[in-house]
């Protein structure tokens, strides 16, 4: 418990140091973003009974992603998302093992995506003019489903084991969705902020804290 108390305060410290002072150092805290990231690893192992679980590492390998994610998607955009991608199909197969794909799960996916359409869809046009239609889509799809098998867990967990540790997994996925959502408003309208930059990485690595959070508590 106390490396990952550690841990929580290491991320909030580099991830303060990167949001505010990234306007006057620029890409020269980029490090900073991926460490801040790196850091839900450690309560992952660290609060883990079984450190041998094959779906820990899951999760785990995982964050190692968005870590790199983090840092590449501002060097190398398109392999910034793939990287991230990644990380969500390593978090969807855990998920699914932890009783994270139900009926409704489908549904609560569709919802999602729904919303996602709906918010962004007068930007079709931009966003095939960029050639960023499909891979918009594509993640946003990745994104949801991932949202929709953390709230299927938690669920799951709750009504099988009588245990909470299951909303863990949802607050990392509705933070997540939460994160990208707002992130994906500001940059299709250009309304980027240091306002909008600190919700969206609060929301962001509070998400992959919990989830490493959640990954630690799996028996």
């Amino acid at each position: 418990m106390l490396m990952a108390c550690a841990a929580a305060i290491l991320m909030a410290l580099f991830g303060f140091v990167y949001v505010n002072y990234t306007p006057v150092y620029g890409k020269k805290l980029l490090p900073l973003k991926g460490i801040a990231t790196f850091m839900a690893v450690i309560p992952a192992l660290s609060l883990a009974d079984n450190g041998s679980a094959a779906v820990r590492w899951l999760f785990v390998g995982g964050i190692i992603l968005c870590a790199l994610a983090d840092i590449f998607l501002d060097l190398y955009f398109a392999a910034g998302i793939l990287l991230f991608a990644a990380a969500h199909i390593c978090f969807i197969i855990a998920l699914i093992q932890c009783g994270g794909f139900r009926f409704y799960t489908v549904l609560f996916w569709a919802v999602l995506i729904g919303v996602f359409i709906g918010t962004f869809g007068k930007w079709t046009r931009k966003l095939k003019r960029e050639k960023l239609l499909v891979p918009a889509l594509a993640y946003a799809a990745l994104l949801c489903g991932m949202c929709a098998a953390a709230v299927t867990t938690a669920v799951d967990i709750a009504v099988h084991s009588g245990l909470i540790r299951g909303i863990w997994a949802a607050a990392g996925g509705v933070m997540f969705t939460a994160s990208d959502y707002i992130l994906a408003g500001t940059f299709i309208e250009g309304r980027q902020s240091i306002k909008n930059t600190r919700i969206i990485m609060a929301l962001y690595y509070g998400a992959v804290f919990a989830l490493g959070v959640f990954a630690g508590c799996i028996g």
